[in-house]
């Protein structure tokens, strides 16, 4: 048995990656992770977990742990099986059950932030690599939106390496915090919150964390376009489909003559209007934005029509004021000035508010 320590950042958006979880379970085991996955594997073939000595993976990167396949399926179910820890939401699952592995959108090895190494440290937390880091497309912090590094500030070294002599905050080389910068960050480096974040990944993060891997069914990104694609032609309305995504590539995705990877089903649900979760769980059909809006209720005459902003000369509009005052034998009421000048009484109570003010006070306007 091995020690059972939990998942960190279960159940949210900051869930552990599968490598770090390995790397961490070595660490706090004393041995290389090397070591630790001959170990695990041998024991397993001995009591029959595994089939055969080929199954012991020589040798892998962290980013293949979290893309799924045959090496992570096996650590995973070592690591699960001598922990008793689920580790399902620990590596992109969604990806292996709707499109593939997509290895171009995975960062081969560890990335982090260091602002994050840092808070972790600073409040006493277990450190730890996070899931979302591993994301290509996620290029800052989703929290500080700033630059991640992937080779320590101090001797440059990468932490891919098997070998865990510190906790994973630090440098396995050089015993450095991770946390350190060779410079201070400035404006610049500080990604817009519009930019660089890959806003749609995270929002996919958010909604995979709420979410049981069994109950998604498999091939969902080609379930959605195929049922996006057969309602269009129902409908006669092909042509719409056609024009946004393109009708080649449409036909070549749904019978599978071209793979789907992360980045063209990430490109379909935006140019559909539709959230990438649903997309790739197979649920594009019930997002009502996907659908023409005309097959369910018509709108009003004017009701996506834009007002025009009406320009006004104040100086001329205050001086036919004076004008018609001067003019009256009594004091005129609001709406009387209103209509002579030719504005509403909420114009003249918020741009001539003082004048109203005073005129109330004399009991006129």
């Amino acid at each position: 048995m091995l020690f059972k320590l939990e998942l960190l950042g279960e159940g949210t958006v900051d869930v552990e990656s599968l490598p770090s979880y390995l790397y961490r379970v070595a660490y706090e085991h004393g041995f290389s992770v090397g070591e630790i996955v001959k170990g695990l594997c041998r024991h397993a073939i001995k009591n029959d977990l595994i089939d055969n000595v080929g199954a012991i993976p020589k040798s892998f990167s962290p980013g293949e742990l979290v893309r799924g396949g045959n090496i992570s399926k096996t650590i995973r179910r070592l690591l699960e099986h001598y922990t008793h820890i689920d580790l399902s939401a620990s590596y992109l699952w969604i990806l292996e059950k709707s499109i593939g592995e997509s290895n171009g959108e995975v960062c081969r090895g560890f990335r982090w932030c260091p602002e994050c190494f840092h808070e972790m440290d600073r409040l006493d937390l277990d450190p730890y690599f996070k899931l979302i880091w591993s994301m290509k497309s996620v290029t800052a912090c989703p929290i500080h939106r700033s630059p991640f590094l992937d080779e320590c500030s101090s001797c440059g070294q990468s932490q891919n390496t098997y070998t865990r002599n510190y906790p994973l905050s630090k440098c396995q080389s050089c015993g450095e915090p991770l946390w350190k910068r060779k410079a201070r960050l400035c404006v610049s480096d500080i990604a817009y919150s519009w930019e660089n974040i890959g806003v749609d990944i995270v929002e996919l993060f958010r909604q995979m964390s709420g979410t049981d891997p069994n109950s998604i069914e498999n091939n969902g990104a080609y379930l959605s376009l195929k049922m996006l694609f057969d309602y269009h032609w129902e409908q006669d309305v092909s042509e719409y489909l056609y024009r946004t995504i393109g009708r080649d590539r449409v036909l070549a995705l749904i019978f599978k003559q071209r793979n789907m990877n992360l980045l063209s089903a990430r490109r379909i649900a935006f140019r559909l209007g539709i959230p990438l979760y649903d997309f790739l769980i197979g649920r594009a059909k019930d997002v009502t934005l996907t659908l023409d809006h005309e097959s369910f209720c018509t709108l009003p005459p004017g009701y996506l029509e834009v007002t025009k902003k009406t320009k006004r000369d104040h100086r001329l509009i205050l001086k036919k004021i004076k004008q018609f005052v001067d003019s009256c034998t009594h004091p005129p009421t609001l709406p009387e000035v209103a209509i002579a000048v030719g504005v509403s009484k909420g114009y003249l109570e918020y741009r001539h508010g003082a004048l109203v003010k005073i005129g109330r006070e004399k009991e006129g306007i």
